[in-house]
């Protein structure tokens, strides 16, 4: 695999995780748990679970209705990490590609949908659409955490402080 296409789809699994973090803090947050009470909620939960219960959340405090764009949004992204990160890739044209070290495609198979694989044709991805992928993962993140410091004048301050490093403190803006 070519170095570009591995760090980008490297992004897109720390994108995730971090995303993932954000919807469990936020979640034992609002249901006013410790995090080791968290944990014990959260541990075996999918993505999709967590998801679903932070949208349960929000019910709760009368936001679901402003909290469904981001639900979306969330979801969508779990399916691409899941299609990049679990698919099977391979160098398309692989004879005619012999002599190059490093493809500007590569080709991905594989469609997913919660907890089913479903195998489908393959797609041609460049670094950039993963890239572009990635990015949209941090951007996420960075709206969820704003809309937790918008609902209900929710301080995601403890939240923050849970999660962020002083090293990239200045990734998360709440405005």
């Amino acid at each position: 695999m070519p170095t570009a296409h591995a760090t980008a789809i490297g992004r897109i699994a720390i994108a995730h995780a971090s995303l993932e973090h954000i919807v469990e803090l936020a979640c034992w947050h609002l249901l006013d748990i410790s995090s080791n009470e968290g944990v014990l909620i959260s541990a075996e939960m999918q993505y999709q679970g967590k998801c679903e219960l932070l949208a349960g959340l929000t019910a709760v405090k009368g936001e679901r209705e402003a909290f469904n764009p981001l639900l979306k949004r969330l979801k969508s992204f779990g399916e691409e990490r899941n299609r990049y990160l679990h698919g099977a890739w391979r160098v398309p044209n692989f004879l005619a590609n012999a002599g190059k070290s490093e493809p500007s495609l590569l080709s991905v198979r594989g469609k997913f949908s919660h907890n089913k694989r479903r195998i489908g044709p393959s797609e041609q991805v460049a670094v950039e659409t993963l890239e572009a992928v990635a990015t949209a993962g941090d951007e996420l993140a960075n709206d969820l955490v704003n809309f937790l410091y918008r609902m209900s004048g929710m301080d995601v301050t403890p939240l923050l402080a849970r999660f962020l490093l002083d090293d990239s403190i200045d990734f998360y803006r709440v405005t």
